[in-house]
């Protein structure tokens, strides 16, 4: 990604499967994110879908799985 001058991203090219911190899941869910949102069940991330919107596309992924060692998730292409 890349970040413009007003502060929206351009998404240059996109993963099918990510690793994404837990520490970032959470600013999304606060809001602090204009790019980016997180639908989830309020329990866990996994089985959430993240929406990330830039300037030129739209990436989903559906969150499947949580590496506690790390703090971090996958987040994969949904089908």
């Amino acid at each position: 990604m890349t970040r413009l001058a007003d502060g929206r991203i351009r998404i240059d090219h996109a993963d099918p499967r990510i690793l994404i911190s837990g520490e970032l899941l959470d600013q999304i869910n606060d809001g602090s994110s204009p790019w980016a949102q997180i639908e989830w069940n309020g329990l866990s991330y996994v089985g959430g879908t993240l929406k990330i919107n830039g300037v030129n596309q739209r990436v989903v992924y559906q969150i499947t799985q949580f590496l506690p060692r790390i703090y971090g998730y996958i987040g994969e292409w949904p089908d």
